[in-house]
């Protein structure tokens, strides 16, 4: 009896083998100047495996299913979406036969200013007789850190000179004003524009220093989302004086080639 029990070798590493070697899944985000969101679900079955489906989720709700199918002689599935807070795309191909690697992108191009984060799951599942499964999911922050602030002076006939700095970013962001790294209260702040080419909101604000604290002044763009708080790069005003009289010399010299 004790020798009809036996179990080969070979198939209890073969057995063994399969379950360590699970289906390995990546995700990846970025967020594309001028357009929105791009997730990225990337995959790599075990060598002898082959796919069977991949499902995709937002907010852990299912909308999407990718099972392998030719189409035009490419093993790809697309699929878009026109809502009222964006447009969603959604791109599968196998980049290698039998679905071995292959990946999933999302596109979100937002149409109106962003307000909630997302979750985006995905769920790989090779063939039988394994079903061989790997899972991911991440948070997409509505958060964009804000770009550099860009600071231009404006100097009255008379009276003291002003200055202006402005920023993008998401959620809108504050500007913040110091002089010596101590902050000072601005003179003015504009209303927050949602761009909808950049999808950010553009903003600026107006401080007007005393002559002598001119070349003391910075502003410091910042977005708090939560407890979060992410600042951009700032800007001084020697920066502002030296693009300011970049400017002045171009219209200077589009002003002589004319009146040549």
């Amino acid at each position: 009896m004790a020798s009809e029990m036996k179990i080969p070798i070979v198939t209890i590493l073969a057995f063994l083998l399969s379950l360590v070697k699970a289906t390995q899944v990546e995700i990846t985000q970025e967020w594309k100047p001028d357009f929105g969101w791009e997730v990225t679900c990337s995959w790599n079955l075990y060598m002898n495996d082959t796919l069977q489906s991949v499902n995709l989720s937002k907010n852990k709700q299912q909308f999407f299913i990718f099972r392998p199918e030719t189409q035009y002689g490419n093993l790809r599935k697309t699929n878009t979406w026109d809502l009222v807070e964006s447009v969603m795309k959604v791109d599968c191909l196998e980049a290698v036969d039998s679905g071995i690697k292959g990946k999933c992108v999302l596109s979100l191009e937002p149409q109106v200013p962003p307000r909630r984060d997302f979750t985006f799951g995905c769920e790989v599942s090779g063939e039988r007789p394994y079903f061989r499964m790997g899972q991911r999911e991440v948070t997409v922050e509505a958060l964009v850190p804000p770009s550099k602030a860009v600071m231009n002076v404006m100097t009255p006939e008379s009276g003291p000179a002003s200055l202006n700095c402005s920023t993008s970013g998401l959620p809108a962001p504050n500007i913040i004003w110091t002089v010596d790294d101590q902050k000072v209260p601005p003179n003015f702040h504009g209303v927050p524009v949602w761009n909808a080419t950049s999808k950010l909101w553009d903003v600026w604000s107006s401080f007007t220093p005393q002559p002598e604290a001119l070349h003391r002044v910075q502003c410091t763009p910042e977005v708090k989302k939560g407890n979060q708080l992410v600042r951009g790069l700032a800007s001084q005003y020697n920066d502002a004086y030296r693009i300011v009289l970049d400017g002045t010399m171009i219209i200077i010299s589009a002003l002589a080639t004319l009146l040549l």
